[in-house]
């Protein structure tokens, strides 16, 4: 039987990371499991709502994840924070009978209830535990045996591991093995499962970017050839804000940021367009060079001095981005098409299609 998922993208990927979208479906696509947007969800509200009023970030989780047990089917996730959010919404209602109340009373307004049970998963889970590990390396047409792989997992998937239910330990190793099977040299290094400083960009960016170039330094000491993450914000500090973190520790990156399911899209036989990575800040020229070369560089595809200049570009359109929040022509050429939200239906403020 196909496997069916509500698919919960996010807002980062629906507005900024849309090559983390096209990605997840494309591959999606590919492996057989489809994917059925969440047209009726709202913003997780990430951990500032929760700072903010902890009950309206309970109630905006619990109304999406009413919502999706109404289709009877699990969650999948491509964002860590929408992910941790969700599980720990899960968790103080499974643990919290007054305050479940108090969340039933306020969402009968709009005709609907919160009852547990509803699986929430993160993309890696989904490819590890239900299409399985296995079944995954079958559909491998590209091994990346070139590559040096650097896993970036992001806090989300890491902790509180009690009200995410899975350790750490396990939750890096299947990350791992997804990077295994795909033929790449996985590199393990100091800083993995560290934060990566997204969350603070507003209130401290200088100690975000300090904290963010420290990461992928640490990676490029292991001599890793680009780093790859399962979270859409840690790739937009990373690749979005590589410039700033070079800055701040006072030494050159340019270190390659993959989604994870880039990554496996690579090694399916997903061309670089329909995974585009010609959206990133950081080039991936060269990872792509090595996946088809083995690095030689005199065979390299594309010239040395057009690929710098290139990546310039894109560092000045991801600073324009971050002063203004408007795309640039330059910055916008390659970027796909994807549906905007239409507007909100009456019956529930929150919700909206696309």
């Amino acid at each position: 039987m196909k496997m069916r998922y509500i698919f919960y993208p996010g807002c980062n990927a629906e507005q900024v990371e849309k090559e983390a979208l096209n990605s997840t479906y494309a591959v999606c696509d590919k492996l057989g499991i489809e994917l059925i947007y969440a047209d009726n969800f709202s913003c997780c509200g990430a951990t500032h709502l929760d700072k903010v009023d902890n009950f309206l970030s309970l109630l905006v989780n619990a109304r999406n994840l009413a919502y999706a047990a109404q289709s009877g089917l699990p969650v999948m996730v491509i964002c860590n924070t929408c992910y941790s959010v969700m599980k720990r919404t899960q968790y103080r209602l499974a643990n919290d009978e007054e305050m479940l109340e108090k969340v039933n009373t306020e969402l009968s307004r709009i005709g609907i209830q919160y009852k547990p049970g509803v699986e929430v998963k993160h993309f890696y889970e989904v490819l590890y535990d239900d299409y399985d590990i296995d079944e995954l390396q079958k559909h491998v047409v590209k091994e990346l045996d070139a590559l040096k792989v650097a896993p970036f997992y992001g806090c989300h998937i890491l902790r509180p591991e009690k009200e995410l239910g899975i350790e750490s330990e396990e939750a890096e190793a299947k990350v791992d093995e997804i990077i295994a099977v795909l033929g790449a040299e996985v590199v393990n290094y100091e800083r993995e499962s560290a934060c990566c400083g997204f969350h603070i960009t507003m209130a401290n960016p200088q100690l975000s970017a300090k904290m963010n170039g420290k990461n992928m330094l640490s990676a490029k000491k292991e001599e890793a050839d680009l780093i790859v993450t399962p979270c859409t914000l840690c790739h937009t500090v990373m690749d979005g804000q590589q410039h700033r973190a070079e800055k701040a520790v006072g030494e050159k990156i340019r270190m390659p940021i993959l989604h994870l399911p880039q990554l496996v899209g690579l090694a399916i036989g997903l061309d670089e367009k329909t995974l585009g990575l010609k959206r990133h800040i950081v080039s991936c020229n060269n990872v792509l060079n090595k996946i088809i070369y083995g690095t030689p560089e005199e065979e390299l595809v594309y010239e040395k001095e057009d690929a710098e200049k290139e990546e310039i570009e894109k560092q000045e359109t991801g600073e324009q981005i971050l002063k203004t929040g408007q795309v640039t022509e330059t910055g916008k050429e390659n970027w796909p098409e994807v549906p905007e939200p239409e507007d909100k239906t009456d019956d529930d403020p929150l919700s909206y299609k696309s």
